[in-house]
Formats: C-alpha cells, structure tokens, sequence
C-alpha cells in the first residue's frame, strides 16, 4: 500500500488532498484490516507536504454525512484524541462535506436525469461552505471516461450562479464603527471587516466577548444574504450572533447565527436598508472579525 501510495504522489503533479475512508473489509466476506496510519501519514508529508490527510487523518474530519450538509454549529476546535495524556486538550480539525452530483457515487446511464440542478447545489454550498466547512462534490466520469454532459453543463452552472452572486459586495467600503476595539483603531478597528483585506481584522479589549458593529451602506440598499469571516489565525471564537437592519424606527433582526469560522453565510428575507449591525452575543474569548459582506441573490436559499 505504502508503495502504491508513494507512485500516486510522485507521479501526477501536486496534490491537494489525500482522503483515507477507513474501510475496514467488514461483511460475511471481510477481513478485518490493520492499517499503519504513522507510516502513511510519513509518506504524504514527506512526498506533498502541503496536502492535507482527510477523514483518517490529523487534517480534515469528515462531517458525518454524505449529503453534503455541515451542522448550523460546526466548531473547527475539537477535542483532541482521548487518551490520558491528551485529556482537556484541543485542535485545529476542520469539518469536510462531501455529496454526489448524482444519486450515487458513480456513473448509471439510469441516473443521467437525476442529476442535481443549480438551485440544489447551491443550496448545498450554502449549507457547507456557508457553515465553516469545504464541500467535496463528487463528479463520476461515464464508462468513456469522461463527465457526462447534464453533469458538466450543472457544474458550469453553478459556477456562474456563485460568480453572479457573490460578484458585487455591497457592504465594501462601508462606514463602519464599533461598541469596542482592542487597543489600536488602524490595527483592529471595524473598517477593517468592510476593506476587502482578508488578513485585516476587528478586535475587542481581552475579555470582552458581547460587542458590535453598525454599518451605513450610504444609501438604501436590497440584500438577502449576510457573510461573516472571523480571523481564523488567532482561533474560532464567536458563540452566537445576529444581523440586524434599522427599518427608521428601529433594530430589526435579519438572521442569526452560532458559529462563523471561515465562513459563514446567512440567507434571509429580503430587506432594503442603508444601516446593518451585527451583535456578537457570545463569544469564547474577546472576539474578531476580518470580513462582513452583504449580498442580493435571486436564489438565497435557507
């Protein structure tokens, strides 16, 4: 296995990924297998050191479903392997969603108008990427060894679904202010969640973990879809969030959420305001932000 391994990752460019599903040969037929996982994982570091080791791996953890769903709270921290040794202890092993475009994980002839449609893959992403976690969709080539055309033409489709809809920010370069900021305005101030920077961030005082930011669009604006960011180098910190919008008169609330991670997307009704806030009600430790975005989908999804 170690040798085979080892020709699959010498021979075909650079890979991004390598997935260890664990089977274990079990069945009237089966043979319990043992698997060397040190030695594996010592000849994927050493041969693509920047792939990453998937479900039985340090890396990646499946998210434990095949129909491409995370959950609306998924923590990238987890515990850390219980042994006594490691009792209390966390670590960074993010959530990976994977589905099929079809019914099953291969090609059927039976299956080529059962394909999934842009509408369902997009509500997929939502509820994957959306939710702090990569999406794993699986395309079967056809028994010519190449994708189907109905897969290719939904693939391409979704594509231009998500370049149509994330293609215009409408909360870049808002005014932006803030109940708190940790130390220095320029460094963790909230303009820094509206610049367009992915590696800027907002920062509250140590300690305080209910805080928030108030955006004006500088005119009303038509949005159903809310994408926050947290600064995920220093850690997933945030507990529980809600969007408002002001209707005038007062704070209305647009969505809410748990977890942020990475990436979190928020469809809502659709609403028409110049002025949004997001609220952290909870957060583990002083809560950050590096990206707040407003989008208008015509397909926003749940």
């Amino acid at each position: 296995f170690k040798n085979q391994l080892g020709e699959l990752l010498s021979n075909y460019g650079e890979i991004t990924e390598v997935w260890f599903d664990g089977a274990c040969g079990e069945g009237p037929n089966g043979k319990k297998q043992e698997y060397d996982w040190p030695g594996y994982y010592e000849v994927v570091r050493r041969l693509q050191p920047k792939a990453v080791i998937a479900i039985c791996g340090p890396d990646v953890r499946w998210v434990g479903n095949e129909s491409g769903v995370a959950r609306e709270t998924e923590w990238s921290v987890q515990p850390a392997e219980l042994t006594a040794e490691a009792a209390g202890k966390l670590r960074w092993h993010p959530a990976e969603c994977d589905v099929s475009i079809r019914p099953g994980w291969f090609y059927h002839t039976s299956e080529d108008d059962k394909v999934k449609t842009v509408e369902q893959l997009l509500e997929i992403y939502y509820q994957s990427v959306g939710r702090n976690s990569v999406l794993l969709l699986n395309v079967p080539p056809d028994r010519r060894g190449l994708f189907y055309e109905v897969d290719v033409e939904r693939l391409l489709g979704l594509r231009k679904a998500l370049d149509t809809i994330f293609k215009t920010d409408l909360a870049l370069k808002a005014a932006a202010k803030a109940s708190n900021v940790w130390e220095d305005e320029l460094l963790c101030g909230p303009a820094n969640t509206v610049d367009g920077d992915p590696e800027s961030f907002w920062a509250t005082d140590d300690g305080v973990s209910e805080a928030w930011i108030e955006y004006d669009l500088g005119e009303p604006k038509k949005f159903n879809l809310a994408v926050l960011q947290e600064n995920i180098v220093l850690g997933q910190r945030i507990e529980e969030f809600v969007v408002e919008w002001w209707d005038g008169k007062e704070w209305k609330e647009g969505s809410r959420g748990t977890t942020v991670g990475y990436k979190r997307i928020l469809p809502m009704t659709a609403v028409e305001a110049q002025k949004v806030r997001v609220r952290i009600l909870r957060s583990r430790v002083s809560a950050t932000l590096s990206s707040f975005s407003l989008f208008y989908a015509s397909i926003a999804g749940r």
